[in-house]
């Protein structure tokens, strides 16, 4: 969703109207609710429940049938989503499918929706298309005063209030439904595999040594809990804090707008720490920086990758590179004069 967000703001001003967003998962209203360009937000529990068993798939067909008639701009164009776009009464021809624009070879994944924006829906009028390209081509999700708020009370209940912070997201496991773990996407090849705990450790004493008054921040959900500790075990806790799984979304996008800057693994924190203007390095593994770098609003991103037993992994990547990695993205923030988060105001 935060890789949509310059779609969103794109298509609000090639028709000059806020854009209905049709997903699925509470995430979704969580991040996007009250943003630029953002109308009516439609939210489905499970696509693939069967509709007659879905209240949320019904209500959905209720709301589009109901609404004004225009284009749709189809992401998933999945049968699933065609099935409801009938229901709902909507034309093929007022439909645009994100199947019919694949990826180009070597295409970072913003080009690719970008590109498909850029397509009129046969049955729809092609709206203004100056408007639309003026539109920055980058993620951006503005930090409401409420989730800055209720980032200070957590500072306050943590008692690093007034600290400058620095982030660092470790692990690359995540936890779909049904509870079963995957790691960086299920690929078995060396090329996903994460660093261990020893050297996101040495990570750690880097950024104390080079920013001495800062705390470090560990995010991550409850699986990466454990993960942390073990981080921590090995660096030391002084001046570090274990936060995973007390991060929801609009906490940690708050966080991150607050911060100096983030080292994460490739994982969504990547994409959301830029899009609210959080410099931040990007350590790969499998995928490639060129196709999934993340865009934010500052433009604040270093990425590094490596290869281990002649494939791209992070295991490929040294601690010396970091550190440099590091210390050529404080020195753009510092140029580009980008100002400092200030700790316990809920300002910037």
């Amino acid at each position: 969703m935060v890789l949509l967000t310059p779609v969103i703001r794109a298509l609000s001003a090639r028709y000059a109207s806020p854009v209905d967003v049709v997903s699925m998962g509470a995430e979704t209203s969580a991040l996007l609710k009250g943003q630029q360009a953002v109308g009516d937000l439609c939210l489905v529990s499970r696509r693939q429940s069967p509709y007659w068993l879905s209240y949320t798939q019904r209500k959905l067909v209720r709301r589009l049938a109901a609404r004004a008639v225009g284009p749709v701009w189809d992401c998933d164009a999945t049968g699933k989503s065609a099935s409801l776009l009938a229901r709902a009464g909507i034309r093929d021809e007022m439909v645009a499918l994100g199947s019919d624009y694949p990826r180009r070879d070597g295409e970072h994944h913003l080009d690719r929706w970008l590109r498909f924006v850029r397509a009129t829906p046969a049955g729809c009028p092609e709206g203004d298309l100056a408007a639309m390209d003026a539109e920055s081509p980058h993620a951006s999700i503005d930090v409401a005063q409420p989730w800055r708020d209720d980032l200070d009370q957590w500072f306050l209940e943590r008692g690093i209030a007034g600290r400058p912070l620095l982030l660092l997201h470790a692990s690359r496991r995540r936890m779909p439904r049904r509870g079963r773990i995957v790691r960086g996407g299920g690929r078995p090849e060396a090329a996903d595999r994460n660093w261990p705990a020893e050297r996101w450790a040495k990570v750690v004493e880097m950024l104390r040594a080079r920013e001495p008054g800062a705390m470090i921040v560990l995010t991550g959900s409850m699986i990466d809990r454990e993960f942390n500790e073990s981080i921590l075990a090995a660096s030391g806790h002084q001046q570090a804090v274990n936060a995973a799984n007390d991060l929801p979304i609009r906490r940690l996008l708050a966080l991150q707008e607050r911060a100096l800057g983030m080292i994460s693994v490739d994982a969504d924190s990547a994409w959301t720490a830029a899009a609210v203007g959080c410099p931040v390095l990007v350590l790969y593994g499998a995928n490639d920086p060129k196709v999934h770098a993340p865009r934010g609003r500052l433009n604040a991103v270093e990425t590094l990758s490596g290869r281990h037993e002649g494939v791209r992994s992070m295991l490929g990547i040294e601690i010396k590179e970091v550190q440099e990695a590091w210390d050529r993205l404080r020195q753009s923030c510092s140029e580009a004069g980008r100002p400092e988060g200030k700790q316990g105001s809920g300002l910037r």
